[in-house]
């Protein structure tokens, strides 16, 4: 799932939420920084049935 906004100072940013295992995790952000080399965790949460989510924001 993914989000735009735009912040006060004009800036867009992407948001994306990852969730899945911790490969799969891993594997689709190194997939999406391709195109998006730098992003900031947002938030993070893990189980414990070893299942990621993770809440990025990319400048675009």
């Amino acid at each position: 799932m993914a989000a735009t906004a735009t912040a006060l100072a004009g800036e867009t940013f992407t948001y994306v939420i990852y969730t899945g295992t911790i490969q799969q995790v891993l594997d689709a952000i190194a997939t999406r920084r391709q195109d998006m080399p730098t992003f900031e965790v947002i938030a993070m949460c893990y189980d414990s049935q070893d299942n990621l989510s993770i809440l990025a924001k990319y400048s675009t």
